[in-house]
């Protein structure tokens, strides 16, 4: 990621500053993001390192359609479920639940799923959330042009 201390490390291994860093924050004791290309470096004694710039964020596009592809075998569970909008919270003759109970189905891989789940909702809402904004905005501007007074001239 970001900030992690990759030109720290390539700076180290080459023996001398070729990549430049930056202190780490006070606030947090967090790197800063500072590289901003990639450099292939040479290593006294032969090799090289690439240092390249971190990754500042992820978003998941299409988040639900890579889950189920990702998570087919959950996917298919939950097409058992007796309701079709179950949340597999304890609802009754939930398949997702029994294949947890019986070993079928993993902790750890349902825990992942439901921390993906989380992400992708959440992306879900920032992104309705962004959109609603910029249609209120988009109409408020609209109205304000309308409410101006033509130029000089104009129509």
């Amino acid at each position: 990621p970001s900030g992690a201390g990759k030109s720290s490390l390539v700076n180290a291994l080459a023996g001398a500053v070729m990549m430049p860093t930056q202190a780490i924050r006070r606030v947090d004791g967090k790197g800063r993001h500072t590289t901003t290309w990639r450099a292939l470096v040479p290593i006294p004694g032969g090799g090289a390192v690439i240092d390249t710039p971190g990754v500042r964020a992820v978003g998941l596009l299409d988040g639900v359609i890579g889950l189920d592809r990702a998570f087919a075998d959950i996917a298919g569970l939950s097409e058992g479920c007796r309701y079709a909008d179950c949340g597999h919270d304890g609802e009754p003759a939930c398949a997702v639940r029994e294949a947890l109970n019986t070993g079928e189905l993993s902790t750890r891989r349902w825990e992942s799923w439901r921390r993906l789940q989380g992400e992708v909702a959440h992306e879900s809402r920032r992104r309705e959330a962004r959109l609603a904004a910029e249609r209120r905005g988009g109409w408020r501007s609209a109205r304000r042009r309308a409410a101006r007074p033509p130029a000089p001239g104009g129509y």
